[in-house]
């Protein structure tokens, strides 16, 4: 069975945390308090959070607009074989292989080991300084890239922020009207846009490709089962692509307008005013074929456009309006 991020702490003893110049705090408490030591954040969440997942999930909603979990994994144990996880990827293998329990946003739960190491959980990198092996991770979670010098990052937020060093500067692209705030950016962008050489090889093939993005495109295309899939919790639908899980989300589930009957977000308020009408009970158009009855305009249109093809020209009612308007299919 496969599971969404937060419910990975339902099956392992890990720790969610957030951070604050560089320092972890609660991610639960409103209070952002300082601990002394990691350990002490440990038994904090411990002792006042015991009901983890269920309160984790709310403080995400909604789910596509928090994009990353971070979570400290030192002394991880499985909660249903006691078994202890010395990294990420025992975490993963283990519960997918001894408990046949998968996650479909493994990019979304970015672990660390929070002591005086500063290790990557990935690749063993030892660091100076908390930011150091922050910025670090962006090369092993590459959910986003920067379109002009193909840098990746774990967020769009991060990326947004990087994006700025490219709109101003004093080196200017000799190949394009893009100016950058340091020599090293430019000639980045530079061999990323400009050249034709093919430096990015695929995880999976031999295949090579001039961007990060062209391999991306080429693994969700050739490798289906190495990609991680997003699935949309409202509806159903499934992405392969980060950005495009959250255009979905702006457009079909956005969250400013809100029903008052039955707590459902929408993206507009036309798909607001549209959906309120179900809680009226009264189908208030009438198709003037076959007159069956729909809540609103949008549904009739579309029954009159697909169950009545043969007809060109149709004759619109609505019951609480006696005109009569023509409507050409």
């Amino acid at each position: 069975m496969t599971h969404l991020r937060g419910t990975l702490l339902t099956y392992v003893t890990a720790t969610p945390f957030r951070t604050r110049a560089n320092r972890p705090f609660c991610f639960y408490c409103s209070q952002q308090t300082d601990f002394a030591t990691p350990d002490e954040l440990r038994l904090h969440t411990r002792t006042l959070h015991p009901d983890r997942t269920h309160h984790l999930e709310i403080k995400m909603r909604p789910s596509w607009k928090n994009e990353t979990i971070k979570i400290d994994i030192k002394d991880a144990t499985c909660s249903i074989c006691n078994t202890r996880l010395l990294n990420w990827s025992d975490v993963l293998e283990h519960l997918k292989q001894i408990h046949n329990i998968t996650f479909q946003s493994k990019h979304k739960m970015i672990p660390y080991i929070l002591d005086n190491d500063k290790s990557c959980v990935i690749c063993n990198e030892k660091f100076t300084a908390f930011v150091l092996l922050d910025a670090h991770l962006n090369k092993h979670y590459r959910n986003y890239t920067c379109e002009y010098c193909g840098e990746p990052f774990i967020t769009a937020v991060r990326l947004k922020a990087h994006e700025k060093i490219h709109d101003t500067g004093r080196f200017p692209c000799p190949s394009c009207d893009k100016v950058f705030t340091l020599e090293k950016y430019m000639k980045k962008h530079a061999s990323f846009v400009h050249s034709n050489d093919l430096k990015v090889k695929c995880y999976h093939c031999s295949e090579v490709f001039k961007s990060e993005h062209q391999r991306q495109a080429h693994i969700v295309i050739s490798h289906k089962e190495h990609v991680d899939t997003i699935t949309c919790e409202l509806c159903g639908n499934v992405f392969s692509w980060m950005r495009k899980f959250v255009r979905h989300m702006k457009r079909a589930h956005g969250t400013e307008h809100r029903c008052n009957q039955c707590g459902t977000f929408f993206a507009s308020k036309k798909l607001l005013l549209e959906h309120a009408v179900r809680h009226t009970g009264v189908k208030e158009f009438k198709c003037p074929i076959c007159f069956r009855r729909y809540y609103s305009l949008p549904s009739l249109k579309s029954h009159m456009k697909y169950g009545h093809t043969e007809v060109i020209i149709l004759v619109l009612v609505s019951d609480s309006n006696s005109k009569w308007r023509k409507w050409d299919i």
